[in-house]
């Protein structure tokens, strides 16, 4: 006679983990979903404004003046990849140094060297 249980297979379980999966920052997160979107993602205003590094009311007050908000069947949209390119015709700050290309070192400091001395 069959046991009810006889066709149940034990499922893998994950290794515990010591220490909790801390929640990305919130800067992370927004950086993370920028490099991800592709220049064709039709976003609602409301996302195309979380992922921009402005205050909310400056980012929707620059989506609308560049003339970015689009209409799609009566909901207000944005295009990512025309938000690239109208951040890529706008001027460069003046005096600006340019951001050192990844794997490079910054422009830090060096500190003076100086004995140690045991304590």
């Amino acid at each position: 006679m069959r046991r009810p249980l006889d066709n149940l297979v034990p499922l893998p379980c994950s290794p515990a983990r010591s220490e909790p999966e801390r929640a990305p920052s919130r800067r992370g997160t927004r950086a993370a979903a920028r490099r991800e979107l592709g220049a064709a993602a039709v976003l609602p205003v409301v996302r195309a404004v979380e992922l921009l590094p402005l205050a909310e009311a400056d980012a929707r007050r620059w989506l609308t003046e560049q003339g970015l908000v689009r209409d799609l069947a009566g909901r207000r949209v944005v295009i990512w990849g025309d938000v690239l390119d109208a951040l890529r015709r706008g001027p460069p700050v003046e005096g600006a140094e340019p951001e050192p290309a990844r794997g490079e070192p910054r422009g830090t400091a060096r500190l003076p060297r100086v004995r140690l001395r045991p304590v």
